[in-house]
């Protein structure tokens, strides 16, 4: 799978343009972006880079991290601790899914 900026995409820079699809109705996915708080112990003091080879992490992008207040930065050796607040979007199933099994939606 392919993601970025839709105007780099279907640019004449990217080789690959000609591939991608220009259907609006395609491409108008529902996203939500929420706030979920991580309190499984099973998940706590892993890596970012774990976290995300978990299948129910598919589709989700992990847009901040915040612990006590204070961004976290976002690498794949960054490390999740209970009480982190990690602010995901995606489709809502999708969203919804992760949530419920590292925590809950705030």
């Amino acid at each position: 799978m392919l993601s970025g900026r839709r105007e780099l995409l279907v640019g004449d820079a990217n080789p690959l343009r000609a591939l991608e699809a220009e259907d609006p109705e395609l491409l108008d996915i529902p996203a939500v972006s929420v706030d979920v708080v991580l309190t499984s112990k099973a998940h706590a003091g892993r890596s970012l880079e774990e976290l995300g080879r978990e299948s129910a992490a598919r589709g989700v992008c992990l847009r901040r991290l915040m612990r006590a207040g204070q961004e976290l930065p976002v690498t794949p050796k960054t490390v999740v601790e209970r009480g982190d607040v990690l602010t995901l979007s995606g489709a809502r199933s999708h969203v919804e899914a992760i949530a419920n099994r590292i925590g809950f939606a705030e």
